[in-house]
């Protein structure tokens, strides 16, 4: 009979583990979803068919469902799921349905979903990679997790081109915070460029992350990194915040709504907010601050994300301007 495993921080409920038949074992959310396993895999066993997979024990093994299932075992921070993932995860949902067995999804099926993100969609090629790498893991979990006996192939990765680094020059600067409504989205805004911070980085900040002129920050993938804070970074944050509470105690979408309106008053319709964050460390590139230190800062993983801001160092092409004439 199916055993129960330990509560884990991936699966606090415990898992139920089936007996191993065949050289093959799965493990349930339930306890009876293994003994349904078990006892098609003992009919298989006994009358010389191949062992099921464990799809057959799940009822609702529906795209929607397992796509939710992948969330929550894949333990995703909620930011990044509402502004990274969703949008992918909705893409798939519309172009199949939420009940679409997750077995019967293709190579064929994939590779038309992908052809229409380009024609039908237009997308840019890193947004279709993205969605191929997010389809990606989850057909990877559903596969691990033996609702599909084979993985789909994907098509190949898309090259993307390298394209012009958008910052803000001081004017541009001053004209989108002044078209900010209030005073705390304006300090917001500012503290970001100040910083570098990415948006949910900022929003989650608080006193008791603060050291004086440091800020501790807990980035992508829960790294910890320190960053310093300048005249002008300090002056946006309020002294009277309570230490457990963030400084900007606001939900993203809100912000989102605020800035865009911003922008398009200030004539900047091709900032993003993320612009915020390659202001910062563009600038810091003009004033020849090394990649090392910029990377830091930035918590970069691979250095040749970095890279990207040192084409506007003075030094980058000094010494040939010198040689040129």
């Amino acid at each position: 009979m199916p055993t129960k495993t330990q509560p884990t921080k991936k699966f606090p409920q415990g898992r139920w583990c089936s007996n191993r038949i065949g050289g093959r074992t799965f493990t349930f959310d339930t306890r009876e979803q293994a003994v349904t396993w078990e006892e098609a895999a003992k009919r298989a066993v006994s009358d010389g068919l191949p062992l099921p997979d464990a799809s057959i024990a799940i009822k609702n093994s529906g795209l929607q469902h397992v796509c939710d299932q992948w969330l929550r075992m894949s333990r995703v921070d909620p930011k990044t799921t509402k502004v990274g993932y969703q949008s992918s995860i909705n893409s798939f949902l519309d172009y199949w349905s939420p009940d679409t067995p997750i077995h019967a999804i293709d190579t064929a099926q994939v590779r038309s979903f992908f052809l229409s993100l380009q024609d039908d969609w237009g997308l840019a090629p890193s947004t279709v990679n993205q969605r191929r790498t997010i389809l990606l893991m989850i057909l990877k979990f559903a596969h691990d997790e033996g609702l599909i006996a084979e993985m789909p192939k994907l098509p190949p990765r898309l090259k993307v081109g390298m394209t012009r680094l958008r910052y803000l020059t001081d004017d541009e600067e001053d004209r989108l915070l002044a078209a900010m409504p209030k005073p705390h989205w304006r300090d917001l805004t500012k503290f970001m460029i100040y910083t570098g911070l990415r948006v949910s980085e900022a929003l989650s900040v608080r006193p008791r992350d603060r050291t004086g002129d440091l800020m501790q920050v807990l980035g992508k993938r829960k790294k910890l990194r320190v960053v310093p804070l300048s005249v002008t970074a300090k002056s946006c944050l309020s002294e009277r915040t309570l230490y457990d509470r963030p400084y900007f105690p606001y939900a993203y979408h809100p912000y989102q709504r605020i800035f865009k309106d911003a922008r398009e008053a200030a004539g900047l319709e091709d900032v993003t907010i993320h612009t915020l964050r390659h202001t910062c460390f563009s600038r810091l590139a003009m004033k020849d601050v090394g990649v090392t230190k910029i990377q830091a800062l930035a918590g970069h993983s691979d250095l040749k994300t970095t890279q990207r801001y040192m084409h506007l160092a003075p030094s980058y092409l000094g010494e040939l301007a010198e040689i040129i004439g």
